[in-house]
């Protein structure tokens, strides 16, 4: 009998590394149990012991009545859950960017809605207004809706410095 040094330095019969036939109980090497296209069933039983003694292998197999076959994979299915899964995960990330934005939003709408009073109360304490009794100079209100205006969009008043004024 040959023996074997495995990695642990434990030696082992070179033949108990091999699976067992079951009709003849011999280990065999994976190349003595031959693939068959046929039946699946042969795969089992060494190439030897079908080939030399066929009455064994129908005794071994006497009890099972049918042995199925691995089905294929559907392509068209797995392609199918594929896309599937890729609108779903597309669908959650814009949902989740949906949310984030609109908080964004629910923000820059309130500023909005607050920009005109603002501006109305600084104009309010202008010279043009209230006359000697102003209590902003003109520079400083400018300077206050132009802070505002950056506060609403840092780039809108960079946009539209070189625009006409319209009557």
């Amino acid at each position: 009998m040959v023996y074997t040094v495995t990695k642990f330095g434990v030696k082992l019969p070179q033949k108990a590394r091999y699976p067992k036939c079951p009709t003849c109980g011999e280990p065999r090497t994976k190349h003595e149990f031959r693939n068959s296209n046929k039946d699946l069933r042969r795969n089992v039983i060494c190439w030897l012991c079908r080939r030399e003694n066929p009455e064994a292998v129908q005794n071994y197999w006497a009890g099972i009545k049918e042995f199925e076959k691995r089905k294929s994979l559907d392509r068209d299915f797995l392609r199918r859950i594929y896309d599937r899964l890729a609108q779903h995960f597309e669908k959650r990330s814009r949902r989740r960017k949906e949310v984030m934005n609109l908080a964004a939003v629910e923000a820059q709408s309130a500023l909005y809605l607050k920009f005109p009073e603002r501006v109305a109360a600084i104009i309010g304490k202008t010279y043009a207004v209230r006359g000697d009794d102003f209590t902003t100079e003109d520079d400083v209100a400018l300077a206050m809706i132009r802070d505002l205006l950056d506060e609403l969009n840092p780039k809108l008043i960079e946009k539209n410095k070189n625009k006409r004024l319209s009557k």
